[in-house]
């Protein structure tokens, strides 16, 4: 059984990384049904060798603490009670589900789903880290997986620059990536990958270090025939070219939280060397190490690293994104600072924080300690954060005794890859990966190992302090989380599968037998996966097409309850309210929907949509504005809605805002209608906003200048390209035009000296040639 343990542990340790990081449900599934079989096998090898005792492992006492808390945050409480705990948590579901229904239990967490989901996966972290340090109490397991660890990193990174440099846009070169990302590797984002590799780097220099040879004798050559004849130099040296792998592939990466990571971790792992190891001057060979990565870099170049670095200090998109979401999630943490909302419920409530005015869905806040304070409160990171510090503080007290050289050197090595994690995760949610997740846990777990494990021979193996369990408990209740966790998620898988098959299909367009086909498939996805609030919005979705507005409004309130900041539930709840008078509440509703979902236009679009149809123009004018000025690409789309509701020109006018692009849109609409002269005065407001931005594109001003040149006025379209030159001032279209306008007009001295500057900057434009030979 023992054995069987260890094997499960090797799987682990290799699959999760090659499976995509472990981000998706089918891998993690097999994450978490391992680890509880791994667990399993230990407790019946346990039984089997009839004593009742584990080791005593370090910092389990706030690991169960933090999985009780979790459960807390799931099951219901009395109302009261949450508003002393969480008065928040208890202001969502008074302004949501308790509008339309009274209320007096609630959870802590805010979609207990996903709660229940972060739970399993927490659960199965913990019995794989007991499970991992109880295997490597056993001094020939612990060696066996540094030696596997070993052959495994160099082979990963060795594929992940060869894909790097093969890249054909799919991941192994046959998975396509359906989401966008930066991959590298097996993983989708080059930053996880990156983290992974920084965090099993210190171990491989600790490896290098000890496997060096030691050598007696004074002259080159002796020393050179000695330094050939140990069995050690061997490894020695495929250790090193294995650190020059792994270290070249995470700079190959680009990931600048991988780099500065591994980096800061290597200067603490070389304080730490010189303080507590006899080896002091050894440090030129990490030197060496540090050298040839750099060297292998060099040869597929450094301007890209160095871009990318440069891309920080110019106040980098992504860094600006991230601090927005940093500010946003601040206020989320003050307004839920003890319990938070939930375990894995950020990407539910930052909805009702964001500032930030991109489309993309924000999954996770890129620093897991914010994420973490975010979820759990204070409690929750509080438990982790004592759990970590006590692992280290415990080991770190056994490590500073130890005479043993190999554990005494893998331990630097897995405190300075813990020091690695802890830095790249101020930038990013590496904890949210299953497989960096599980590493750290592992690398947590070789901690431990290299403080307690006796690695010479001796009566004691470990200095770790055994405890008595109720083994046969704890057996009953591992196959009971192993039955309830493979139904769990088998489950949810089977019905996000069926799910996808109909959740495409326009509802506007199916007929009544379709549309009964698919309230029949939802309300069985409903029986699979009850919690999720998704399938009975669909059903609610669907009985309101059917014309069943009592059936809709019940499964609408279903899927609320169970994820009550849904600001579009909300919003189609309003509606159904609204038709049947409450006028009041409706509006209640969809307020409440903008309140969480509050940069998302669709909420502005429904509530102003819903003002124009109550005749409270000027009202729904501000909310047009507010809609528009969220995605101003989609200006036509709300001109088509104003037009339908019976706005008027002048009115739609007002709802523009002071933009370039709404104006632009507006102005074509005009023309389309043929109202000319509204619509050049509307294309003269666009060229002033243009003015004010920083990103308009060339093609604005050409459609503000076709538009004259259709009309025969050429004046004006030569001050639209000159507008446009004045802002783009090399690019070759707006140049080229602005040329042949001044041709036109007759100005050819002004067209030749600007085809003469289209020479200067793309001196082979033959268009630019030909026309200087023709002017001439």
């Amino acid at each position: 059984m023992k054995k069987k343990t260890f094997y499960i542990i090797v799987f682990l340790l290799v699959f999760s990384p090659i499976a995509f990081g472990t981000v998706e449900e089918w891998s993690y599934t097999v994450i978490e049904l391992s680890s509880f079989i791994s667990f399993l096998f230990l407790l019946l090898n346990i039984k089997k060798c009839g004593v009742n005792s584990i080791y005593k492992v370090p910092g389990i006492i706030p690991l169960i603490f933090l999985l009780i808390y979790v459960i807390f945050q799931i099951i219901p409480i009395p109302i009261w009670i949450a508003k002393l705990i969480s008065p928040t948590t208890v202001r969502i579901y008074e302004e949501t589900i308790g509008e339309v229904e009274s209320i007096k239990w609630v959870s802590l967490s805010i979609n207990k789903k996903a709660t229940l989901i972060e739970f399993f996966r927490l659960t199965a972290y913990v019995v794989f880290y007991i499970t991992a340090v109880e295997i490597f109490t056993d001094r020939e397991y612990l060696k066996k997986i540094i030696t596997i660890i070993s052959i495994f990193f160099p082979i990963l990174s060795l594929f992940s620059i060869i894909q790097y440099i093969l890249f054909n846009g799919k991941i192994y070169w046959f998975r396509p990536l359906t989401q966008g990302g930066t991959p590298f590797g097996p993983y989708v984002n080059r930053n996880h990958y990156a983290f992974i590799m920084a965090i099993i780097f210190p171990i491989f220099v600790s490896l290098f270090l000890y496997y060096k040879p030691s050598i007696r004798f004074y002259s080159l050559k002796e020393k050179i025939v000695e330094i050939f004849n140990q069995y050690r130099t061997n490894i020695h040296i495929l250790i090193g070219f294995s650190c020059i792998i792994i270290g070249t592939s995470v700079f190959l990466s680009l990931s600048r939280g991988g780099i500065i990571s591994l980096c800061i971790s290597m200067v603490f792992f070389g304080i730490l060397f010189f303080k507590f190891t006899e080896r002091k001057k050894t440090g030129w060979l990490i030197i060496i190490i540090s050298i040839l990565i750099g060297v292998s870099v060099g040869w597929f170049g450094f301007e890209p690293i160095i871009n990318r670095f440069k891309a920080l200090l110019s106040t980098d998109l992504s860094l600006t994104q991230r601090l927005i979401i940093w500010k946003d999630s601040i206020k989320i943490i003050k307004d839920f600072p003890l319990t938070g909302t939930g375990i894995g419920t950020y990407v539910y409530i930052y909805p009702a924080y964001r500032s930030l005015s991109e489309k993309t869905i924000v999954y996770h806040a890129h620093n897991d300690y914010i994420e973490s304070a975010v979820e759990g409160g204070f409690i929750g990171f509080f438990l982790f954060i004592i759990f970590m510090l006590s692992v280290i503080l415990s080991s770190f007290k056994n490590f500073i005794h130890r005479k043993d050289k190999y554990c005494r050197y893998l331990y630097i090595g897995a405190i300075s890859g813990i020091v690695s994690a802890t830095i790249h995760s101020f930038v990013d949610f590496n904890l949210h990966i299953g497989a960096n997740k599980l590493y750290l846990f592992f690398i947590t777990s070789l901690l431990v190992s290299f403080a307690n494990t006796r690695i010479k021979t001796s009566q004691k193996t470990s200095l770790l302090t055994k405890i008595s369990v109720p083994i046969k408990s704890l057996i009953i209740i591992t196959i009971v989380m192993l039955v309830i966790n493979f139904t769990f998620n088998t489950l949810i898988i089977i019905s996000k599968i069926r799910f996808s098959s109909i959740q495409n299909i326009n509802l506007r367009k199916a007929d009544i037998k379709t549309l009964k086909t698919i309230k029949q498939y939802t309300n069985f996805l409903q029986k699979l996966d009850p919690l999720e609030a998704k399938y009975y919005y669909a059903s609610g979705q669907i009985e309101r097409f059917l014309n069943n507005k009592l059936f809709a409004l019940k499964n609408y309130l279903k899927s609320l309850s169970l994820n009550p900041v849904n600001g579009e539930c909300l919003q189609m709840i309003g509606m159904l309210v609204s038709e049947k008078g409450n006028i009041t509440l409706a509006e209640k509703l969809l307020l409440a929907g903008i309140k969480y979902d509050r940069n998302n236009p669709k909420r502005y679009r429904s509530y102003a949509v819903w003002l124009s149809i109550n005749d409270r123009r000027e009202e729904s004018i501000e909310i047009f504005k507010k809609a528009i000025q969220l995605e101003p690409k989609n200006t036509k789309l709300y001109i088509a809605l104003m037009t339908l509701y019976g706005f008027t020109n002048k009115e739609i006018k007002k709802a523009l805002p002071e933009k370039g692009l709404p104006y632009l849109q507006f102005g074509e609409y005009l023309e389309h209608i043929g109202e000319d002269t509204m619509a050049e005065e509307v294309f003269l407001s666009a060229l002033i906003f243009f003015n004010s931005e920083h990103d308009p594109k060339p093609n604005y001003f050409f459609r503000i200048y076709k538009f004259y040149i259709k009309r025969g006025k050429y004046e004006d379209a030569l001050n639209v390209m000159k507008e446009a030159e004045k802002m783009m001032p090399k690019n070759l279209n707006i140049k080229l035009t602005l040329a042949s306008i001044y041709e036109k007009i007759g100005i050819t001295f002004k067209a030749l000296q600007i085809y003469k500057e289209i020479l200067l900057i793309y001196p082979n434009n033959k268009e630019a040639q030909s026309a200087i030979q023709r002017l001439d």
